[in-house]
């Protein structure tokens, strides 16, 4: 039992490292090789994370998702697939501030970072992306599965330490919203 116990411990010492060494190359970007999508949000998210803790911002990050999109891409092809999603980020690009950081993650998943918006303004742009979107949906005949989009808003609190945390609770919080 101790042995096995040993093991665990030597197993989550590796795991924190591992964690480490990748926080470490997306904090120093000169030396990795490229800009990636992931690794501009991570820094965004992590300048926005500073000053929201400093108490110079009000952070939100937002996730959002496309209920049946996967079964859309099977049924009709990847094609209206990404006349979707490409029609959703221009939804959200009309509804959102040009200071909020939107990203599409894992090539379906959005993302903003939310600065300076109250609750209200919030609730008001998720209220106009949803409808945008709906009338989307609308338009095409040839989608039957209920098509809607899943918005997970995570505020900002002062025990999230690192974006990678960040980002899990609000892809966790997407995941609830979707079931």
């Amino acid at each position: 039992s101790s042995t096995l116990m040993i093991k665990k411990v030597r197993e989550l010492f590796e795991f924190k490292k591992a964690l480490e060494r990748q926080i470490a190359a997306y904090d120093n970007l000169e030396e990795s090789p490229g800009l990636t999508i992931e690794k501009a949000h991570y820094k965004d998210l992590k300048y926005a994370m500073e000053r929201a803790a400093r108490g110079e911002t009000i952070l939100t990050l937002e996730m959002i998702s496309i209920s049946h999109l996967e079964t859309l891409k099977s049924i009709n092809g990847s094609r209206l697939w990404d006349e979707i999603l490409y029609k959703t980020m221009k939804i959200i690009k009309q509804h959102c501030y040009n200071t909020h950081l939107i990203y599409i993650l894992d090539g379906h998943i959005f993302s903003i970072i939310m600065e300076n918006t109250s609750v209200k303004n919030q609730l008001l742009i998720n209220q106009g992306i949803t409808e945008a979107f709906h009338a989307l949906i609308a338009e095409y005949d040839a989608i039957d599965a209920e098509v809607k989009l899943n918005i997970a808003p995570v505020p900002y609190s002062r025990d999230i330490t690192n974006p990678f945390d960040y980002r899990t609770l609000g892809l966790r919080h997407l995941n609830s919203s979707d079931n």
